[in-house]
C-alpha cells in the first residue's frame, strides 16, 4: 500500500541530494542574476534516482506527483511548479524558499 507522504518524502530528498552537490553553484549563480525563480532540468535528478518499489522508475514518480494534490504538497517545499513533457520535464523553484528548505 501506498503512503501518502511517500511520492513528495521521495522527490524532496532526490532533490536535496542534488543540491547538496549543485547547489551552491546553482544558487550563487541565481543571486548574482538576481533570479527568484530557478528551473531545473529532470536529467539532473534522473541519475541520483533509486527506485523503490511503488516507484521503481524516475518517471513513476514524476507521474505520480503531476496529480494536484501532490503539486499543492510540493509548493511547502518552494517546489513552485513540475511540469512533466513526454519522457522529460523540469521543475520551477523558489530560490530563497528553496534554499531555507532544503539547508534544513
Amino acid at each position: 500500500m501506498k503512503n501518502r507522504e511517500e511520492p513528495v518524502r521521495l522527490f524532496f530528498s532526490l532533490l536535496k541530494e542534488y543540491m547538496r552537490s549543485r547547489g551552491s553553484m546553482i544558487f550563487s549563480l541565481a543571486n548574482k542574476a538576481e533570479q527568484k525563480y530557478l528551473k531545473i532540468e529532470f536529467r539532473g535528478l534522473m541519475r541520483r534516482y533509486r527506485g523503490t518499489e511503488n516507484y521503481p522508475t524516475f518517471m513513476d514518480l514524476i507521474r505520480e506527483l503531476t496529480h494536484t494534490i501532490r503539486k499543492l504538497e510540493l509548493k511547502r517545499y518552494g517546489i513552485i511548479d513540475l511540469v512533466l513533457e513526454g519522457s522529460s520535464g523540469y521543475i520551477i523553484i523558489d530560490t530563497s524558499k528553496a534554499r531555507a528548505t532544503l539547508s534544513e
